[in-house]
């Protein structure tokens, strides 16, 4: 604000001032319309939830008590009241449940929906009357509880935000219209009264002002002695002038030398008055100081008057100074000569040092030399560049070398193959560039015979007496044996494993295998005929399998018995034969089963096996869907000798895993089979989900049960997704099977050794068809074993029941989660099955036992107290008794005593 005049400041300042009041109290205002208008609609709200709120009470006294059993009439209630108010700017009429779910809405695209906004579902939280804002809605929120103050749900009615802005926005304008007027008529007045009064004689001040300040000591009349502020401040500029006129006076008097004019001060505060007068007596004491100096008195001292006072520190600096300088010279002589006697006595010991550090270094030299020349370990320093700079004799002779210094000056490049050369480099710089050393680590190291030596490797970074990096060393251990054994008993563990893995898969396509490429274990060619060897020049071989899959559920009864199958087989035979004698290609084509064939390939190129392939698919195609076939064609890796076609079966095997369970062909790759094993990793059998399948079938519940597995199933999706993924999910049910059967009480293996189920473990479903009714088959068997097993348990679980309550009813402490215990059961089962067998609960029959032998005890000892009597028969206390008492038999149990007594005398 420095370019700014002062009216205008003063003008801006009252109007701040006034921008403030009027928009505080502006501001004020609209809030306070604002809240009113919530208020309001918060009442508004709470009168249109009303409705809803007596229909959920209406419903609760009728006896439904979640707000799902609500639905429909609260549904319809929403859509009425939205109807009826959706012209008076209501949004929407909604009931959301105690979980966050949106039940009833007058929009049924949100029926059964989880709330999405984070904001409503944190004030739903609270279970308060509340009006919340969210994003351009106005949310009121009304809860509503039950009879027992339990709460049951929220009824939310949305009103738009734009209804509040319209109002909020018309007051503001009015707001704005009205202080713009006022705002411009008060600076109307306040400028035009400002320049009267005010700027006008202070500009005349400000003029004389900056006269001064430029120097030009301009003559200011004397105002009158009465005045206002203004006239004051005009006298004072000027005696002000007066009083500039008389130092500028003097200080030209100063300037030429002439030291005779003082300046005497006005008062006390005459600042510039009083540091004339110390100036000048300040240069009158420093004249009389270089006065005796000039005359050579050299003792002459002149204080400075502050640290900062250049001139008189000059002086006293300079008489000093001449005094040092003759002390020096005196000193001088005396200085050198100590010095030089010091000097020689320095070199004599530095001398005797320098043969005492040889020695010692001599010393630690020849330790060091006899550790390289003696430690196992090979151990080498290199520079920056890789060069080795110093090694040992082990690190030497590893190498042929038969003196470590031939190594000197050598790379790894000049020692190893090039790849592990350029390894060891790029570790070597990488701990240059870091700094972090390699610890222990493993490294193969290949031999001139072909053999690999191992090697424990130790490198660390090399740095100079400054800590900086000059190179690296390690250190480097022979574990050849050690890795040999570790070796040895891995393989032995993969072998055991992979033998173990394979042993039931390796059983079940034994024979086709033996059919395709002869026996196994004879990997030779001999097990492919020789005829068909002689025609085989091509570098490449592979297996080619293909696999006929139902396309329909329901199938025809020609296609279940395989005679179209093999049809189909024998027709992709003639499209083989077709294409071979057209373009020359060698190879076997053979019928492994009714459904599955097998191709030997021998090619020059991969697009040859890719063309064949193709062919048969495409040409097939129509053929397949008028049978109601699906073709899956599995093809394997490619090797180069027919010695390993046992690997391209395998891999061909693999491929066959991963088709779809739907679509007519399907051309399947090896490249693509551990890709789509990990995404077939990838099903929904979550453990609650388990859980519950198992806590179904041992309770007898088979709608659940089959709910479940018809859930699972659907979740999983199986016609859009991968074979393997159906069999991840199989072994899945395998596993689920097996712990159901761990848990049935009795000792029946029947069931476990019955045809299906021994299927159902050892062979594979082909199709989703197979797979879900041999899992409803086992489940409906597993249901059956439980409902026998609990019909066959149920008595003879209550006789026990029954007799153990008779022995313990005495004791106080006898409870259900303690009878549970005694039986091994839960709690809750107990308390089912205990209703299911005797009509009431065990409180209540614990209760009527008692009371039973309560009641011949009253009568076999009459003198026995009452309290007494409850506490024999297992009661607290005589309260209790009491009231159990009455509230079974009708009458307390002193009445029921004397009126028994009576009855036996009359």
């Amino acid at each position: 604000m420095k370019g700014i005049r002062l009216r205008t400041k003063i003008l801006l300042s009252v109007g701040v001032i006034i921008f403030v009041v009027l928009g505080t109290s502006t501001l004020i205002h609209i809030h306070d319309l604002r809240q009113d208008y919530l208020e309001a609609l918060t009442w508004r709200s709470e009168a249109l939830a009303q409705d809803i709120i007596n229909e959920i009470t209406k419903m609760q006294s009728l006896g439904l008590h979640r707000i799902r059993d609500m639905f429909p009439p609260l549904a319809l209630r929403c859509i009425k009241l939205y109807a009826l108010n959706k012209d008076k700017n209501v949004t929407h009429f909604a009931v959301i449940d105690e979980t966050g779910t949106i039940g009833p809405h007058n929009n049924d695209a949100l029926w059964h929906t989880p709330v999405q906004s984070p904001i409503l579902r944190e004030y739903l939280q609270h279970q308060k009357q509340m009006t919340i804002l969210d994003g351009d809605l106005f949310h009121t929120l009304v809860p509503v509880f039950g009879a027992s103050k339990a709460y049951l749900a929220t009824v939310d009615i949305g009103v738009p935000k734009s209804v509040v802005d319209e109002k909020t926005q018309r007051v503001l304008l009015q707001s704005i219209v009205l202080f713009v007027v006022f705002l411009f008529l008060a600076f109307m007045m306040i400028s035009f009264l400002m320049h009267v009064l005010l700027t006008k004689p202070v500009q005349n001040l400000v003029f004389l002002g900056q006269q001064l300040a430029a120097g030009n000591l301009v003559d200011i009349p004397e105002p009158p002695e009465q005045g206002d502020e203004i006239t004051i401040l005009t006298s004072a500029f000027h005696r002000i002038s007066v009083y500039f006129c008389n130092v500028a006076e003097v200080a030209t008097t100063i300037s030429t030398g002439d030291l005779r004019r003082h300046i005497l001060p006005r008062s006390q505060q005459d600042v510039l008055g009083m540091a004339f007068q110390r100036m000048t007596a300040y240069l009158d004491r420093l004249a009389n100081a270089a006065t005796s100096i000039a005359s050579g008195n050299l003792q002459q001292e002149v204080q400075p008057e502050s640290a900062h006072d250049v001139l008189g520190n000059a002086f006293q600096t300079m008489a000093v100074q001449l005094r040092e300088n003759f002390e020096k010279i005196q000193q001088e002589v005396a200085e050198r000569t100590r010095a030089q006697e010091a000097l020689q006595q320095l070199n004599a010991e530095l001398e005797q040092r320098v043969e005492e550090r040889t020695a010692e270094l001599a010393r630690e030299k020849y330790i060091l030399d006899t550790f390289m020349d003696t430690v196992p370990d090979k151990i080498y320093f290199k520079d920056c560049d890789g060069r080795i700079t110093r090694a040992n004799k082990a690190h030497a002779a590893s190498y042929g070398f038969a003196d470590p210094d031939e190594e000197i000056g050598k790379t790894d490049f000049d020692l190893l193959p090039a790849a592990l050369a350029q390894m060891t480099l790029d570790q070597e710089q990488n701990i240059l560039r870091s700094g972090e050393p390699i610890l222990d680590r493993e490294l193969p190291i290949p031999q001139q015979d072909s053999s690999v030596r191992w090697a424990l490797i130790t490198k660390m970074p090399l740095r100079d007496e400054h800590g900086q990096l000059i190179g690296t060393f390690g250190i480097s251990r022979d574990i050849t044996s050690q890795k040999q054994a570790q070796a040895s008993l891995e393989q032995a563990y993969l072998e055991i494993l992979s033998l173990n893995r394979q042993l039931q898969e390796d059983t079940l396509r034994y024979s086709m295998k033996a059919l395709l490429l002869g026996t196994p274990s004879v990997t030779s060619p001999a097990s492919i005929p020789a005829t068909v060897q002689e025609t085989w020049n091509a570098p490449c071989f592979c297996v080619v399998l293909i696999k006929l899959l139902p396309a329909d559920p329901v199938m025809p009864s020609a296609i279940k018995s395989g005679i179209s199958a093999k049809n189909m087989l024998f027709s992709l035979t003639r499209l083989y034969e077709d294409y071979t004698r057209e373009i020359p290609l060698a190879g076997i084509f053979i019928h492994l089963t009714d459904t599955e064939a097998g191709l030997i390939l021998n090619f020059d190129d991969e697009t040859q096996v890719r063309s064949l392939c193709t062919y048969l698919v495409s040409r097939s195609t129509s053929v397949l869907e008028e049978c109601h076939y699906r073709l899956a064609v599995g093809i394997g890796n490619i090797v180069n000798a027919p010695e390993d076609l046992h690997s391209s079966y395998d891999k061909a095997q693999q491929s066959l895993l991963t088709r779809q369970n739907s679509g007519t062909v399907q051309l399947l790759f090896a490249a693509d089979a551990e890709q789509h094993k990990r995404d077939a990793l990838i099903y929904y059998f979550p453990f609650e989900k388990e859980q519950q399948l198992m806590t179904a079938v041992i309770a007898g519940q088979s709608s659940q049960v089959h709910y479940l597995l018809q859930e699972i199933l659907e979740q999983n999706a199986l016609e859009q997704s991968s074979y393997q993924k159906l069999l991840a999910l199989y072994h899945h049910f395998l596993q689920t099977v097996g712990k159901i059967l761990a848990q049935s009480p009795v000792q029946d293996m029947s069931i476990s050794e019955s045809p299906l189920l021994q299927t159902f473990r050892v062979a594979k479903p082909e199709t989703i068809q197979e797979f879900q009714e041999r899992l409803n088959e086992v489940f409906r068997q597993l249901l059956m074993l439980y409902a026998r097993d609990r019909q066959q348990q149920a008595d003879a679980l209550t006789k026990k029941l029954f007799r153990y309550l008779e022995r313990h009813y005495a004791n106080p402490n006898i409870s259900l989660d303690s009878l549970a215990e005694a039986f091994n059961l839960n709690s809750s089962y107990l308390s089912r099955y205990f209703k299911e067998q005797t009509g009431m609960n065990y409180v209540e029959y614990l209760a009527m036992l008692r009371i039973k032998i309560a009641k011949n005890l009253l009568l076999a000892q009459p003198q026995e107290k009452i309290d007494e009597v409850g506490i024999q028969v297992g009661f607290s206390g005589k309260a209790t008794f009491i009231r159990t008492f009455k509230r079974l038999e009708g009458v307390t149990p002193g009445t029921y005593r004397k009126r028994a007594l009576s009855n036996v005398e009359v």
